[in-house]
């Protein structure tokens, strides 16, 4: 194993300030940096604040007399259409057994015209504008107003006030006290001016939020948090001893919210609260909140809907702080959206922020309340990581506390403590303990049970000793800033390389705990950091999924989910212990088109193509009534329901049963050691394109050791080729010889692997959804026998012709499910079923994905919710699941782009295999592992499926791919230096060219590059026959891209915009110069010209004339 060290050694710049230090101490030298050295400077770049909406928001809500009444802004109604109407729906919290902190139920959307009162305390509106009564959703938002409860009502009776101190934490995630005093300039200045109190010596105990932020509720260091507070287990955080059960037992009204509910302290990796921890927990509104459209920036939520997240925090303290400003409470606002992952990013909250603290001295919230804006730690990511000042920020993150004036008055020694510690070293159990030291203060009789992991940790209005050493402020010592300044050094000298080998050896020594997973590390040199892979055959950069070319292009927002019924699904099929499968409806019956009395009947489902079609066509029998449970003696069936001969219900289902004899004659061939096989294929999907728009699957697949193959590339053009030679490793010409797909029946003697899955013991699977364009039947003749055992197309085409709901062109609804969903529940239902046998199934899905960037995020959480599904019922314990896509997406305005040319030709290819498979095949895995950062194609992906075969001991014997002589299995350590041509990827489609450069589209070079293309353009044969001549209209943009060392080949990049008007996409291959013999490929931005209709078709009169 290689592990890429930097070292990093640094000239240092000291404070200009009044002082050298901080604090400067035997036991403590803290340096005093200034916020804008030398080493930071240069990596400052100011940004703007970004709104969400281009008008006002169309809806908001009063509280008066704790009445909360939803209005809308008549006004501005015009600006969102002429014929429009609103509906909302109440929203409430909604877990699972498995994750009661997670889910939400939207309750059905009541219309209603300029204002409603509200019964629930979260709202979800909706507009939609009706066009030729279509409707167009064009505005949507959450609101939360603060209702005072019951609960809280009881409390307020029963509490004294009057001489307690309220308690507000305005906290901001990932940010030091010296990059708050940088981006958020105002926001600083605005609280030292109002007395706010820098802790500058406020250092963190932990690496991440979780333990520090524990650390300040608790007291506890993260094992003892993680042992008596089992975060990880349901109901074990209800029982963690957290600092705000104290303050709600004496009385005070409690709230915690946090932004970017996905990677919340409590539910990243944590099963969060079985029950809402404080009076007013606002997850449920955050949650909802990020139902709507999403704007990220720098990969974080930063807007959902029409407001930034961060906004709604701050709108949330200030109603909270206002609504009981004469009652004591205390709250957390937690924020990550505008500063949890890049350095310059809190710039654009900071007049917000600046206005949100006006705002609460105007409404006398200082008087009576000690705020406290804090931080967990500074930032962990990016250019800064490689700077000493960055060291020092990482651990110092931000703490200022402001106290009310009756404070400083009646507790003169205490404010006088907490002002001389400002410049002491203090901990986040310093804060635990004031926290407690409040409590008393504010008379509350208060009893210190909970003994903090710190015993020298103090409360920050106690006079905390100057000469304190980390160890007694209960930092560890990798979080220790107590070392003053640091020396430059010279790389090359001695001491360097002994702690180099030092560092090594102890990287070693930790990995030594693992030996099943981990092999001794040497060091072998820096590599890049910004690119997947860079050696001298292959050069390919990692990508920001949220590049500045991709946010230009305004694609970002968020599809919803669509519900293909209005009402309950009303019937449902199951199998029960003795495989019989049953019919049931739903009791009592749903409420259907305004009746629950109706009359039901089932018919079957059966293949039946003609004879020009063998593959196309299914066959209905005779609808039979039913009421009762009824026994079906078929796989798929029609199920209608009828009021006075109206059809008002219609479904189609298909389970899965078991044939005996078929199960027996498999086991006869049954693998020795079988490792299931399941292919959940997503079509036209890149890598990137799947982080961006599925972040919740990605994130469940990454946290469940899925692998990502960060190099995985097609072959060819389109999901035919590029699945037909993952499935067979043929080379693309062979496949028309020995696959014949215009011929009745040539597809069946295709040489699929999964052929010979089957007769190897396996039961085998295939299904795709939108069958118009599914892979073996647009403009083919399909398979005259099922290909598989199972064989999915005859529900498919029953489910299609319930009618469907088009989605930017393709059936995303078929009959009263989404055409995913449907092939999902194959998918479950197939590997469930035969969860003991060995299985090999695809299961591809076409419906949400492919025409348009951004409809996968409509369906990440039922993709994701799976995914979980699966872990639950223990698929991931014995199959090796690959999720895959053929390509990228093809159409559209990100084809424009230099990142969209990448995203084409690089599809998502995550792969897991079960626990078993590691520790058993220890070698094979490191492999897999091994091989995510490297170039590999789909001839690599069919090596490997006969690879599995082969390890499930079945005798089979390995042919290798006739298309790549040198394509390896990803259980066999794949070569780093290895090019497009030893992968099989022909030079169209190679994305080892490393990073594109822009090019002024003036240069003469570029100039006669786009002319040859338009040379090139028109003298293409279908061009010629179907279309006039195009001229060159104009360069939109030019870059090139590195050179590849081995060949000093070089591709340059056009987008050229032509007469008629049309754009084409060329990309050229080429050494010192764009001569006319140079490789040439060009493309239109929808893949081929406007000119062209029907282009398959006549792409194939074309090659018959030639023929």
């Amino acid at each position: 194993m290689l592990i890429s060290v930097i070292i990093t050694l640094l000239i240092y710049t000291r404070c200009s300030g009044d002082q050298e230090y901080i604090l400067k101490k035997p036991k403590c030298k803290i340096p005093n940096l200034e916020p804008f050295n030398d080493e930071v400077r240069d990596i400052m770049k100011p940004q703007s604040y970004i709104s969400c909406n281009k008008t006002e928001l169309l809806t908001f809500v009063t509280t008066i007399d704790n009445s909360a009444t939803l209005y809308i802004k008549d006004e501005l109604k015009p600006q969102y259409g002429s014929n429009i109407s609103c509906c909302y729906s109440y929203v409430t919290r909604n877990g699972t057994a498995e994750e009661p902190d997670t889910g939400i139920n939207i309750m059905e959307c009541q219309p209603f015209d300029n204002h409603v009162v509200l019964t629930h305390d979260i709202v979800k509106v909706e507009c939609h504008q009706y066009d030729e009564n279509e409707p167009r959703l064009v505005y949507a938002n959450v609101h939360n107003p603060i209702i005072i409860k019951e609960s809280v009502k009881n409390k307020l009776k029963s509490s004294n006030s009057s001489k307690s101190f309220s308690v507000l934490f305005i906290v901001i995630d990932a940010i030091s006290r010296l990059n708050f005093i940088r981006t958020m300039n105002q926001t600083y200045t605005y609280l030292r001016d109002n007395n706010f109190i820098e802790m500058k010596g406020y250092t963190k105990v932990a690496d991440n939020t979780f333990p520090n932020f524990g650390a300040f509720l608790t007291g506890l260091d993260l094992a003892t948090i993680n042992e008596k507070c089992k975060p990880e287990t349901v109901g074990g955080l209800d029982n963690c001893p957290m600092i705000w059960y104290d303050y709600s037992n004496k009385g005070y009204i409690t709230a915690y919210a946090e932004d970017a509910s996905y990677i919340s302290t409590f539910n990243f990796n944590k099963k969060g609260f079985l029950n809402p921890p404080t009076d007013y927990y606002f997850k449920p509104y955050i949650e909802a909140s990020e139902t709507l459209t999403i704007r990220y920036n720098n990969y974080m939520p930063y807007c959902t809907g029409p407001e930034t997240a961060g906004e709604r925090i701050l709108n949330l303290a200030k109603d909270f702080a206002t609504t009981f400003k004469d009652q004591a409470t205390f709250g957390i606002f937690w924020m990550n959206t505008f500063s949890h992952n890049e350095l310059n990013a809190p710039y654009v909250m900071d007049e917000k922020m600046k206005t949100f603290f006006s705002d609460l001295k105007n409404e006398k919230i200082f008087d009576d309340s000690i705020v406290v804006v804090l931080s967990d730690h500074g930032i962990r990511f990016g250019e800064i990581k490689t700077t000493r000042s960055g060291w020092f920020e990482e651990r110092t993150p931000l703490n200022m506390i402001s106290v009310p004036k009756r404070f400083k008055q009646r507790f003169r020694t205490e404010y006088h403590n907490l002002v001389e510690n400002s410049n002491k070293l203090t901990s986040t159990y310093d804060l635990f303990s004031t926290l407690k030291h409040i409590l008393i203060l504010s008379g509350k009789n208060y009893e210190d049970r909970e003994k903090s992991s710190c015993g020298k940790c103090t409360s920050l209005f106690t006079r905390i000793v100057s000469n304190r050493s980390c160890r007694g402020a209960g930092v560890p010592p990798q979080w220790c800033t107590c070392m003053g300044y640091f020396k430059s050094i010279e790389t090359d000298h001695a001491y360097v390389k002994n702690v180099t080998e030092i560092a090594i050896s102890k990287i070693n020594s930790t990995s030594a705990l693992d030996p099943t997973y981990c092999k001794s590390a040497e060091l072998d040199d820096v590599l890049a950091a910004n690119y997947i892979l860079d050696s001298p055959k292959c050069k390919i950069p990692e990508i920001d999924p949220f590049n500045e070319e991709f946010l230009k292009i305004r694609m970002i927002r968020r599809d919803p989910y669509l519900r293909c019924n209005k009402t309950e699904i009303l019937s449902y099929v199951d199998r029960n212990s003795d495989n019989v499968t049953v019919l049931h409806l739903k009791k009592p019956f749903p409420l259907i088109n305004g009746t629950r009395s109706f009359d039901c009947c089932y018919s079957y489902i059966t293949r039946k193509g003609s004879r020009d079609l063998p593959d196309v066509g299914f066959k209905t029998s005779q609808c039979i009534p039913f009421q009762n449970d009824t026994v079906l003696t078929q796989d798929t069936v029609n199920v209608t329901c009828t009021k006075k001969s109206t059809v008002i219900y219609q479904n189609v289902h298909n389970i899965i049963r078991i044939n005996e004899t078929m199960i027996k004659e498999k086991m006869r061939n049954a693998p020795p050691k079988p490792l299931s096989v399941l292919i959940i294929g997503i079509d036209s999907i890149s890598r990137l394109n799947f982080i961006r728009t599925m972040p919740q699957t990605y994130a469940f697949l990454a946290k469940n050791n899925f692998i990502e193959m960060k190099g995985y590339t097609k072959i060819a053009d389109n999901t035919y080729e590029n699945l037909v030679s993952l499935l067979t490793g043929l080379r693309l010409n062979e496949i028309p010889q020995k696959c014949q797909d215009q011929k009745i029946g040539g597809l069946d003697r295709c040489p699929m692997i999964w052929k010979n899955f089957s007769s190897n013991g396996y039961i085998t699977a295939f299904v795709e959804d939108a069958i118009r364009i599914s892979t073996f039947n647009y403009n083919k003749m399909g398979f005259s026998e099922p290909p598989t055992d199972y064989y999915f197309k005859p529900y498919m085409e029953a489910a299609e012709a319930l009618g469907v709901r088009i989605y930017h062109k393709l059936p995303y609804c078929a009959g009263p499910e989404t055409s995913a969903e449907r092939v999902l529940n194959l998918a479950r239902d197939f590997v469930t079923t035969f969860k003991n046998q060995s299985t090999f199934g695809i299961f591809w899905m076409s419906s949400f994905s492919h025409n348009y960037l951004r409809v996968p995020y409509s369906m990440d959480k039922k993709v994701k919710e799976f995914f979980a599904d699966l872990k639950k019922e223990g698929i991931l314990n014995n199959t090796m699941v690959i999720v895959l896509s053929d390509h990228g997406i093809r159409f559209g305005e990100i084809r424009k782009t230099r990142g969209g040319w990448f995203e084409e030709r690089m599809p998502i290819n995550m792969i897991s295999v079960p626990r078993t498979f590691r520790q058993n095949l220890s070698r094979e895995y490191q492999n897999v592992r091994k091989n995510r950062n490297k170039l590999i194609s789909t001839y690599d992906m069919f090596v490997t499926l006969e690879h599995v075969l082969t390890l499930s001991e079945t005798g089979y014997k390995r042919k290798g791919s006739s298309a790549c002589k040198k394509c390896v299995s990803l259980l066999e350590e794949i070569p780093r230096d290895r090019s497009c041509e030893d992968a099989g990827i022909s030079t169209e489609w190679c994305t080892c060219g490393g990073h594109f450069r822009p090019l002024d589209i003036k240069d003469d070079f570029v100039e006669r590059a786009a002319n040859h293309a338009i040379d090139k353009l028109n003298n293409w044969p279908l061009v010629k026959e179907t279309c006039t001549d195009v001229f060159l209209s104009r360069i939109v943009s030019a870059s090139v891209s590195e050179s590849i060392s081995d060949t000093g080949t070089k591709y340059l990049f056009l987008v050229i915009e032509t007469k008629p008007t049309d754009f084409y996409l060329t990309t050229i291959k080429f050494n010192q110069i764009v001569p006319k013999n140079s490789t040439f490929f060009i493309r239109g931005i929808n893949n081929y010209p406007l000119c062209i209709n029907d282009y398959d078709n006549k792409l194939k009169n074309i090659q018959k004339k030639r023929s």
